[in-house]
């Protein structure tokens, strides 16, 4: 009878450590979940930051895109009209 409590008592301070060992483990997740978390949280600012930055130089690339258009468009225009000037016959009076 005595050799089963002992052996008992053993089977339970053997759980006491497991259980404690996973407590451990469990708090050392909650802790690196928790630091992630927070660096996180930091990078979704810094992104948030450099898309607020970035809008500005958006909006400069698609106005310098449609400069380049417009100046195909007028170089177009020009040539045609210098293209007629010069089949215009000036030495008729």
């Amino acid at each position: 009878m005595m050799e089963k409590i002992e052996e008992l008592e053993e089977r339970v301070l053997k759980l006491v450590v497991l259980v404690r060992k996973l407590k451990e483990g469990r708090e050392k997740l909650e802790k690196r979940i928790e630091v992630l978390e927070e660096d996180l949280t930091k990078k979704m600012d810094e992104l948030s930051a450099l898309q607020k930055q970035m809008a500005p130089l958006k909006q400069m690339e698609e106005d310098f895109n449609k400069l380049k258009e417009e100046r195909v468009l007028i170089r177009t225009k020009v040539e045609n009209i210098l293209s007629e000037l010069e089949s215009v016959d000036l030495t008729e009076e």
